[in-house]
């Protein structure tokens, strides 16, 4: 296959690699706010990551225990989600490249394995979270023109004058002979204002298929199988001329 061209300027606003695991053994000393930031000293801005939940018999709402924590630097494009059942890492724009997400991932992962004391390997995912922008008048007259699998208007259109005003399409791919899926969302961003630009949301994320091993010794290369595949899904959704701007 040949190789994809580089993009000088990748609309790339997050690449996440998320690890899946058990981590309860280590969680006793690392669970809470005062002590997670020991993890990586280098991020000492902590956020907890919990949900909203609620209940109508008997009627009740209130914060969930804390699932895990969100640590940043401010002066860093990264972030460390630690939690109770994983750890991801994620490289934010500007995007320098693969090894820019890689080597600090896989030293992040094998510093959350050494303390919090396991080595079992659930699952792994590679996500990367695109923003497109595009000339809005010509995305509404042809939108084929930038996406392949770009929204469609319902047929017939002569009983109601449609216009499209918003998009969110997801689906999930298994490549032939692969043991990857990919699944795909996109999206229109609904914070977008500008009334030249049309800003697409493109996210892909793959992950091995139920039952495939994790080799942990060739981690590297089992995640650089990933990436290819991710590559391969962005230049078969985007056209050429969506990813003018960027080359």
């Amino acid at each position: 296959m040949p190789p994809f061209p580089p993009l000088k300027t990748p609309p790339i606003i997050e690449a996440q690699l998320n690890f899946q695991l058990d981590a309860s053994a280590g969680w006793s000393r690392y669970g809470s706010t005062a002590n997670v930031a020991e993890l990586f000293p280098s991020h000492p801005e902590v956020q907890a990551l919990q949900q909203f939940v609620s209940q109508t018999n008997p009627p009740q709402a209130g914060l969930a225990p804390v699932h895990g924590f969100f640590l940043r630097n401010p002066a860093d494009p990264t972030v460390y989600q630690i939690r109770r059942d994983g750890f991801a890492f994620s490289r934010l724009s500007p995007y320098l490249g693969w090894e820019s997400l890689v080597e600090p991932a896989l030293n992040g992962w094998t510093h959350y394995q050494q303390m919090m004391q396991t080595r079992e390997l659930n699952g792994i995912s590679l996500t990367y979270i695109n923003r497109l922008e595009v000339p809005r008048a010509e995305f509404v007259a042809d939108r084929d023109r930038y996406l392949t699998i770009a929204p469609r208007m319902p047929k017939p259109e002569s009983s109601l004058p449609w216009r499209l005003a918003g998009f969110a399409h997801q689906s999930v791919y298994i490549p032939k002979g692969s043991r990857f899926q990919i699944a795909v969302a996109l999206a229109n961003d609904p914070g977008d204002l500008n009334p030249e630009v049309a800003a697409i949301m493109l996210e892909i994320s793959v992950s091995p298929l139920p039952g495939v091993e994790i080799g942990t010794e060739n981690l590297a290369q089992f995640l650089k199988q990933m990436r290819d595949l991710k590559n391969q899904a962005f230049f078969s959704i985007t056209t050429e001329e969506s990813r003018l701007r960027y080359t």
